[in-house]
């Protein structure tokens, strides 16, 4: 097949033809369902994730979000972290564990795998709590 010329349209028989209309017509369909998704939870996604601010500002920045990235922000209701353990959170063998209870590698190897994919990873304190947020950048067609 690597030796095969590119064919012109004309040489395509109806069945070969109606199938690249097809395969192309359900890639887009795909793509029209994933907007439609985002779109319809959009309402729903803007105040979570973006609590602070008007309406406006929140779906501004939730479709900010899904022209540009990908984004997955975590948050629990503990008592958060101290200032020493946000600063070293991301260090190898930081942990805020006793000993033989964590290997204080998890945050560490989490952050090397988003960033090599391009992406951020971050942490802060809530009030209450603490909350962890993943960035992707959009894959590029």
């Amino acid at each position: 097949m690597a030796d095969e010329q590119p064919r012109h349209i004309a040489d395509l028989t109806v069945k070969q033809r109606f199938r690249s209309i097809f395969s192309g017509s359900v890639g887009n369909l795909v793509e029209y369902f994933d907007w439609y998704v985002y779109a319809a939870f959009a309402l729903y996604f803007a105040p979570k994730f973006f609590p602070a601010g008007d309406q406006t500002a929140q779906l501004m920045n939730t479709a900010a979000v899904f022209a540009i990235g990908f984004l997955v922000r975590i948050r629990d209701y503990g008592q958060g972290f101290d200032n020493m353990a946000l600063q070293h959170l991301f260090e190898p063998f930081f942990t805020t564990k006793g000993r033989g209870e964590g290997l204080g590698l998890g945050l560490f190897i989490s952050r090397v795998i988003v960033e090599r994919f391009g992406g951020t990873l971050h942490a802060g304190n809530a009030n209450p709590g603490a909350w962890l947020e993943i960035t992707l950048k959009r894959a590029s067609s």
